[in-house]
């Protein structure tokens, strides 16, 4: 071989993509040169995967989770049975999810990876009034949610755990929780 090993077998390792050529030389029991060959191999570059659309916060109440990849593969297998170049995730549940892709590029070279990704709940507000929700001029009723949130966002913008409401009037609120998930 060219390395000067006589085995019948050669381990080829490379740290860099390209073509390289490998030669050999056979001697018979004479020391005489016997058959010789070159062969030429190429070395392809690691198309790892990195994957795209990965966040940090992913809450239940997301409408989808989309993933895909930084780099353009031939062929792609995901966890979920998708063959697509990327996936949707519809109505994630709570709790890890771990989401594993093989892809090929067009050289032929496999690879593969995964991610888990953790879904947190997502808050479930109910407005409840404390006191009847019919009332008379100048009177006044409380409003807050069956729950409590770390933040609030009340239709009139304030931002209490509960509003004081002295008219009839449409109220929303928009809350968030511990996870920094909001509905």
């Amino acid at each position: 071989w060219q390395n000067s090993s006589s085995n019948d077998s050669l381990v080829y390792t490379s740290s860099a993509p390209g073509s390289y050529d490998i030669y050999i030389t056979t001697v018979d029991t004479n020391s005489c040169p016997g058959f010789s060959d070159t062969i030429t191999v190429d070395v392809y570059p690691n198309n790892s995967i990195s994957f795209t659309g990965v966040q940090s916060n992913y809450c239940s109440n997301q409408d989808s989770i989309l993933l895909g990849t930084t780099i353009n593969y031939s062929n792609y297998t995901w966890s979920t049975g998708s063959s697509n170049d990327t996936i949707m995730d519809v109505a994630p549940t709570v709790g890890p999810k771990l989401i594993t892709l093989t892809a090929t590029d067009n050289n032929g070279c496999k690879y593969t990876d995964s991610i888990e990704l953790i879904i947190k709940p997502s808050p479930n507000p109910f407005i409840q009034i404390n006191g009847s929700a019919n009332f008379c001029i100048g009177e006044t009723v409380e409003v807050t949610t069956t729950q409590l949130y770390d933040t609030y966002l009340w239709h009139n913008g304030s931002s209490t755990p509960q509003i004081t409401l002295n008219s009839e009037e449409w109220v929303w609120a928009i809350v968030s929780n511990s996870f920094g998930c909001s509905d």
